[in-house]
């Protein structure tokens, strides 16, 4: 599966997708996906311009209305995670994630979605301090202090993330102790691809600094004091190590590689623990515990550790979307699934049935790049089954701050096991439906939060109910049930056959004593 990442949007989505078909010319590919690390700027209208944390003069709606109102739409499907630069009244909608317009799908303040077989998990906002441990409780008509708390990372959604499956138990025969011993994370459960706005901190470190430096010298202070990037986002990097880590807001391209050796990792994460009264450093420990090992039980964890080699992490971040900039990359996926896999439900398939009304404007690509967008396949973007189950069994703790722990974490991940069997039980469809269809400016709620509580059999907490309904603020002891809408528009599309066509690898660039395969002029890699 070929997928097109791209850093800063700013609302340009036009240009990005006018760069995309000119890539795929020029490497004779059709891409599957567009990525975006954050700034998307889904602007319906002046309204939401309220809620844009930015200086005036670049307060402008730009491209998105259009592919809000399917005047245009999406040629290629599109996912996202927000920034420190959105539309927050609109993102606040979706905490959870949803389509923001046709073929356009946000990740929500923190998520993991399946696209043909690709993991992809993510986290919107950036890191401040100051608002870490707090809820999320910020309300439009913003302050001109929430205009800018709204964006910031919560330690809620960190610990969600923390969640997913890194560990496996094992028992000793001893009746008198129980071991629980971290392992290299199961390949079937990694996930392939992270998304963060900010750079996990220290993650400079692991390129070539002095490019970084030359292209942007206003960082070198923070590099060198070690203050650059997301504290966080690095305990969720070593922790979670998935294979790729995309980020932008730095308005740079650079590529780094970490090698997690499993000794090591664990050494982070212990001391990351023990500096938990820190106060840029998550106060939680997951999956480890610390008990007596017997002498077979170490054994057997020297032998399975000699037995695996490390993960390797590859980091990129890209440029804002400008003409000349460097914000476009095409990245090849090898996945499980077919390219031409479809979701089973009703709402899905009238994705294919689109006639050619709500067709995207190729701009400068002219009418050949629109009959491109017609050989274009469609991926399956479906729910992540792990994900589902730890928003079930999180769902109590959003208004929770400054009380995660280990503890919790234990206590969590017994009722996540629980949440599953749930769900495997209620017959879920994991395929996303796309009931989207554009509300009236000022409407309290979406329906596709609605929907994905009932269907989760859960309450609205951080969220109203769709259509006016008091904001019920946390309040317990209100359940919304609507049934899922019908798109009212959804985009065009035709099955093809994607070109098994491969660009040319030049030789490699050094990192640090690290390799990264390095395409040639246009520019693009295969990491």
């Amino acid at each position: 599966m070929w997928v097109a990442l791209e850093g800063c949007l700013h609302g340009q989505l036009d240009c990005v997708y006018d760069s995309i078909r000119a890539a795929e010319n020029n490497a004779g590919v059709k891409v599957d996906l567009l990525i975006c690390c954050g700034d998307f700027q889904a602007t319906r209208d002046n309204i939401d311009l309220l809620g844009l944390s930015c200086p005036p003069k670049f307060r402008k709606l730009n491209d998105f209305h259009k592919y809000y109102t399917g005047e245009k739409v999406a040629p290629v499907l599109t996912i996202f995670i927000g920034g420190n630069h959105e539309a927050s009244s609109y993102m606040q909608q979706l905490p959870c994630g949803g389509w923001v317009a046709p073929n356009i799908y946000y990740m929500g303040y923190c998520g993991v979605v399946n696209i043909n077989g690709l993991r992809v998990g993510g986290l919107s906002g950036i890191f401040n301090n100051s608002h870490y441990r707090s809820p999320h409780y910020e309300k439009s008509p913003y302050t001109p202090s929430t205009l800018r708390s709204v964006y910031h990372i919560r330690e809620i959604d960190v610990f969600r993330l923390s969640l997913l499956s890194t560990t496996s138990s094992t028992t000793s025969s001893s009746s008198t102790t129980t071991t629980s011993s971290t392992t290299l994370i199961p390949e079937s459960q990694r996930l392939d691809v992270f998304l963060s706005h900010d750079w996990p901190k220290g993650i400079a470190l692991y390129g070539n600094v002095q490019e970084l430096v030359n292209k942007k010298k206003f960082l070198k202070s923070e590099i060198g004091d070690g203050s650059l990037g997301s504290p966080p986002a690095e305990y969720l990097l070593h922790l979670l190590q998935p294979s790729h880590w995309f980020s932008a807001h730095l308005h740079v391209k650079y590529a780094a590689m970490v090698r997690h050796d499993q000794t090591n990792e664990q050494e982070k994460i212990k001391e990351a623990a023990m500096l938990s009264s820190a106060k840029d450093i998550a106060p939680f420990e997951p999956g480890k515990v610390t008990k007596t090992k017997s002498a077979a039980v170490t054994a057997a964890e020297t032998i399975s550790k000699k037995k695996k080699q490390p993960k390797v992490t590859k980091f990129l971040s890209l440029d804002k979307a400008i003409p000349g900039r460097r914000f476009l990359q095409l990245i090849h996926f090898e996945t499980g699934a077919q390219p031409d896999d479809r979701c089973e439900s009703e709402d899905a398939e009238k994705l294919d049935a689109m006639s050619e009304e709500g067709k995207s404007d190729a701009g400068e690509a002219g009418e050949a790049g629109e009959k491109g967008d017609d050989l274009r396949v469609v991926p399956t973007l479906k729910y992540d089954e792990e994900w589902l189950a730890i928003l079930r069994a999180t769902h109590k703790l959003w208004n929770t701050s400054g009380s995660f722990n280990e503890t919790m974490a234990m206590e969590m991940r017994v009722q996540i096991k629980k949440e599953r069997a749930w769900l495997k039980g209620c017959e879920i469809d994991m395929c996303i439906p796309p009931p989207f269809a554009p509300s009236e400016q000022g409407t309290v709620g979406n329906v596709q939060m609605d929907s994905f509580l009932h269907m989760l059999n859960l309450e609205h907490a951080v969220t109203s109910p769709c259509g006016g309904g008091r904001d019920v603020g946390g309040a317990k002891g209100l359940v919304t049930k609507v049934a899922p809408v019908a798109p009212a528009v959804a985009p065009a599309v035709a099955p093809a056959v994607v070109p098994a066509v491969v660009p040319a690898v030049a030789p490699v660039a050094s990192f640090l004593g690290t390799t990264v395969d390095v395409n040639v002029d246009p520019d693009e890699i295969d990491l």
